[in-house]
């Protein structure tokens, strides 16, 4: 799981544009004219504006993953911690494993998430065999 986790962070952590709301001093993006025309005094502007962020669905289970295996490998994990410091820390839902569509902008995820979703929710009660077609 560390080897398949520092490869992924060596080829480049996934990153992807969220929509921001926010009250600024200046303006950024677009301007929330219904915000704006309630408001009585005018120093700051409500603005709608993306922002590039690295807290992908991968890249959050991936750090989450990691945090579970800290004890283990008290050496590596630190060092990737620290090449992931832009991500947030969260703790993985409870409920069924999020599902991520591989792409090819993710594809080099795959395994370390796999081994990730093992590590944390143990091995799958049931297994299930596919075919893949010729």
């Amino acid at each position: 799981m560390v080897d398949h986790a520092r490869s992924v962070i060596h080829q480049g952590l996934t990153r992807t544009y969220t929509e921001c709301e926010d009250t600024l001093p200046s303006l950024r993006g677009r301007v929330l004219v219904g915000k704006e025309a309630r408001r009585i005094v005018h120093d700051r502007i409500d603005c709608r504006y993306s922002e590039l962020s690295v807290d992908t669905p991968e890249n959050l289970l991936l750090k989450s993953s990691l945090h579970h295996l800290q004890n283990r490998h008290p050496r590596e994990i630190p060092v990737l911690f620290a090449r992931m410091r832009e991500v947030t820390l969260t703790e993985v839902p409870r409920g069924p494993w999020p599902r991520i569509r591989c792409s090819q902008l993710n594809r080099h995820y795959k395994r370390s998430l796999d081994l990730g979703r093992l590590a944390i929710k143990g091995p799958p009660r049931y297994i299930l065999l596919e075919r893949k077609p010729r």
